[in-house]
């Protein structure tokens, strides 16, 4: 989403380089499809919202390896008269590796907002950061949020299928993150 517009932009591309705390440090980060461009500027008024993934060094090169081989596409090939998407079998097949019982695995996020507060420029910077080790830190996340979505709901909020920013309070869900663990910090940002 630029300008007020929404855009479809390449997977893997608008590399820059993001600081994040300690101890992750600076990390490369690409375009990935993702709804918060298309949902958030539905109930924020934000002119851009853009979003990036940052993998490990090496998890880069095995991705750009899978996109040079042209994995990405959903157009359908036949293997022995049974057709199937590249994109579908590389998910299937990466999948199935998993994650090994001593494996360290990490999910940090940092979201950027800048904009006018009371007609000055204002910057702020979220980060947030979950590590497991033997399973899926971004499954902790994913499924912590679905619960909290669904008490939420269950409690009275906002029946159906709506993004968060569109069913919840950010500052009361943001509080049920930090209830369970999962600590999100705010900071003024330097932009």
């Amino acid at each position: 989403h630029e300008n007020g517009v929404p855009v479809e932009r390449p997977s893997f591309g608008g590399e820059e380089r993001v600081a994040f705390p300690e101890p992750y440090g600076e990390q490369e980060v690409h375009l990935v499809p993702h709804p918060e461009p298309v949902t958030l500027p539905r109930y924020v008024d934000a002119a851009n919202v853009v979003f990036k993934v940052g993998y490990t060094p090496e998890e880069t090169r095995r991705i750009r390896v899978l996109l040079e081989l042209g994995l990405e596409s959903d157009e359908p090939f036949e293997v022995d008269g049974v057709a199937i998407s590249p994109r579908r079998f590389a998910a299937a097949y990466v999948g199935r590796r998993g994650i090994g019982p001593s494996e360290r695995t990490a999910n940090v996020k940092q979201v950027r907002v800048d904009g006018v507060r009371a007609g000055s420029p204002v910057g702020l910077v979220y980060d947030f950061a979950v590590e497991e080790v033997g399973r899926s830190a971004s499954s902790r996340i994913t499924g912590t949020v679905a619960a909290i979505a669904a008490d939420r709901v269950a409690r009275g909020g906002r029946a159906g299928v709506h993004p968060p920013e569109g069913a919840f309070d950010p500052r009361e869900f943001l509080g049920e993150l930090e209830r369970r663990g999962l600590h999100v910090t705010e900071r003024a940002s330097s932009r």
